[in-house]
């Protein structure tokens, strides 16, 4: 990370009315009572944890699920699919967890796990962290989401959008006015998803073939979105 960055993660931890651990927890109960409205959520329990107090168990699995979920559109791309990478992604001390966790009983017989693959009590997880814009805007501040994995078992339950909202919600508490994502252009639910939460085509997403990580991508392999929240939007579809 930039010593920028570090400087800017130094000054929110001073102030503890701003710190993240403090707002981490006011979003909290806003978002648990949201969760607690969805449907079918009550054989599951919300967590929020900062990366850097996550077990590597739980970093692997979801490291497991990344993988289950969107290798193939890393694979296909030209952006390819880099363990190591994407493990020191989930790894940024500076990253937050929302996971949903199965209720499971020690003595069941077919516990709830992610998949048949990946057998893991997380069923659901977004992270994400406060960054900045891509150049040649990255002197402003922005909420970066990373990741939205939902099990194929609670698809349908609002789950995405209560990510994206749990997200949004924070970005405000520390004054931020916008949220950034990057999603495969192939991945036609997740862009459904957020073009009707209000995200839109970012001012930054390429428009031509790029480099990123030392290769050469293809403009239509996958587009950067982003969305204005400095207006709250609780009437979104």
């Amino acid at each position: 990370m930039a010593e920028e960055d570090e400087r800017k993660y130094e000054m929110w931890n001073k102030d503890p009315d701003h710190s993240p651990d403090q707002l981490m927890a006011i979003d909290k109960q806003s978002s648990e009572q949201a969760f607690a409205e969805l449907d079918g959520m009550s054989d599951f329990t919300l967590e929020f944890c900062k990366g850097i107090d996550l077990p590597e168990s739980d970093i692997e699995a979801c490291y497991q699920i990344v993988h289950e979920t969107s290798y193939a559109d890393y694979a296909g791309s030209n952006v390819g699919w880099n363990r190591k990478s994407k493990m020191s992604e989930l790894q940024d001390p500076n990253m937050f967890f929302v996971m949903v966790r199965a209720n499971n009983d020690p003595d069941a017989k077919s516990p709830f796990t992610f998949s048949q693959k990946v057998k893991a009590d997380i069923l659901a997880f977004t992270s994400f962290k406060l960054d900045y814009d891509d150049p040649p805007y990255d002197h402003e501040s922005v909420l970066y989401i990373f990741e939205v994995h939902v099990a194929s078992s609670l698809r349908g339950y609002g789950l995405g959008k209560f990510f994206v909202l749990t997200a949004e919600d924070f970005a405000r508490k520390v004054n931020i006015d916008k949220t950034m994502l990057t999603v495969f252009s192939s991945n036609e639910i997740a862009l459904n998803l957020y073009t009707k939460m209000g995200y839109q085509k970012d001012r930054s997403s390429p428009t031509g073939n790029y480099l990123l990580r030392n290769r050469i991508v293809n403009k239509s392999e996958y587009l950067i979105m982003s969305k204005d929240i400095s207006h709250n939007t609780d009437d979104e579809a």
